[in-house]
């Protein structure tokens, strides 16, 4: 995935860049509430503007490549007509929503499901390229 991104030119908009990485500021927020037992003031105060926008700052280049990953994938798998099945997407959902409602977690239905199409692509992607490329190992 990380070289997808090296050939991939396009200039990423900024509201891509600013949701991408407060979703990815969210997922870790919850993977700490969940390994730590955070209490919901602590978790107030983590999910401030400030510590958001911090993040933000902080890891613009790793957000922006995440989202050179995700329109690479799409790209490919439009162009190489890669499909998913309906019971596919369906678990995915239901592996998400399961995840959230198990740390009493609310969450959005709509993005959800836009991330388990995300998933399933990405996968789907990783698997053609598995299939369809030859990797030649180059000595320096």
């Amino acid at each position: 995935m990380n070289e997808l991104v090296k050939v991939i030119d396009v200039d990423v908009p900024h509201s891509l860049i600013e949701e991408q990485g407060r979703n990815m500021y969210a997922g870790k927020l919850l993977e700490l509430q969940v390994k730590t037992n955070m209490g919901k003031e602590q978790m107030m105060a983590l999910s401030s503007e400030e510590m958001v926008n911090n993040y933000l700052i902080s890891q613009k280049k790793t957000i922006v490549d995440g989202v050179k990953q995700i329109l690479a994938c799409a790209e490919i798998f439009k162009m190489e007509k890669l499909q998913y099945s309906e019971e596919e997407l369906k678990q995915e959902i239901e592996n998400a929503e399961a995840g959230f409602k198990q740390f009493n977690q609310e969450y959005d239905k709509e993005r959800v499901v836009e991330q388990a199409k995300e998933l399933l692509e990405g996968a789907k992607v990783l698997d053609w390229l598995v299939e369809n490329t030859d990797i030649t190992y180059k000595t320096v």
